[in-house]
């Protein structure tokens, strides 16, 4: 799994606190010291649990954000010709 998809950008002092907490105390952590929106979006469309599911979901709601901002390129030459991919949206 993409540590990027599952772990919320939390500040040097509030890491070591919450690391290895229950999902509980980690969310609370998050919401009394975050001021990232989009921590604040994790802790409040996931409130109750943080599992593969939840993992998943936001993982696919920020590659949706991510490609609204980095756009890919518009031409066939970024196309993966083996079948298998494509860079183009």
């Amino acid at each position: 799994m993409n540590f990027a998809l599952h772990t919320p950008i939390l500040t040097y002092k509030l890491n070591p606190s919450v690391s290895n907490a229950a999902w509980v105390d980690k969310r609370e952590g998050i919401q009394e010291h975050t001021v990232l929106r989009v921590n604040h979006h994790l802790v409040t469309n996931w409130p109750d649990e943080w599992n593969e599911d939840t993992i998943a979901e936001r993982g696919s709601w920020l590659s949706e954000k991510a490609s609204d901002v980095w756009a890919g390129p518009d031409s066939s030459f970024w196309c993966i010709s083996r079948g298998t991919a494509s860079l183009i949206r």
